[in-house]
C-alpha cells in the first residue's frame, strides 16, 4: 500500500503518533512537507512551535521508512539553516525499511527525473542533501 499526503502543514501532527505497526503497512510514503516561513504571516513563534511536531514526525517515520528521494517545491522560497538550503515545501519519497535494501549513495538533487513545480522558475538546487556532513 502507498500513502500519499499533501495536507498543507497537517502532515506533522498527522504522522507524529502513528504506531509502527500501522506505518509498516505502507511500502512507500509520498509526502509534501510544509515547513512554513518563519518570516511569514504566522510569524516566528508559530514556526518554532511547529518545530516540535516536525522533529517528532521525522523521528516516527524514520523508525520504519528510509528517505530515498527529495525535491524542493520552487513555488516557495528557500531558508538557509546550518549551511543547508531548505525550501519551505519539500516533496519526499520514503520506502519501507522492512521491504527494501538500501545502500549509501551520493545523488545530487534535483535529478534528471525531477521537474520544477513552477515551470517559469528554475528548480531548487539541493545538492547531495547529506545532513551527516553538517
Amino acid at each position: 500500500m502507498i500513502l500519499k499526503m499533501d495536507v498543507e502543514g497537517a502532515e506533522w501532527a498527522s504522522l507524529s503518533t502513528v504506531p509502527s505497526d500501522i506505518m509498516n503497512k505502507f511500502s512507500q510514503i509520498v509526502l509534501e512537507m510544509h515547513f512554513g516561513d518563519p518570516t511569514g504571516q504566522q510569524g516566528f513563534e508559530h514556526w518554532v512551535d511547529s518545530y516540535y511536531h516536525i522533529i517528532k514526525m521525522l523521528k516516527n517515520i524514520n523508525q520504519t521508512h528510509q528517505l530515498i528521494h527529495v525535491h524542493g517545491n520552487n513555488y516557495g522560497h528557500v531558508i538557509t539553516a546550518g549551511g543547508l538550503d531548505v525550501p519551505i515545501s519539500l516533496e519526499v519519497l520514503y520506502a519501507n525499511k522492512a521491504e527494501y535494501e538500501f545502500s549509501d549513495i551520493e545523488k545530487i538533487y534535483p535529478t534528471k527525473i525531477d521537474q520544477p513545480n513552477n515551470p517559469l522558475c528554475p528548480d531548487i538546487f539541493l545538492g547531495t542533501w547529506n545532513v551527516d556532513e553538517l
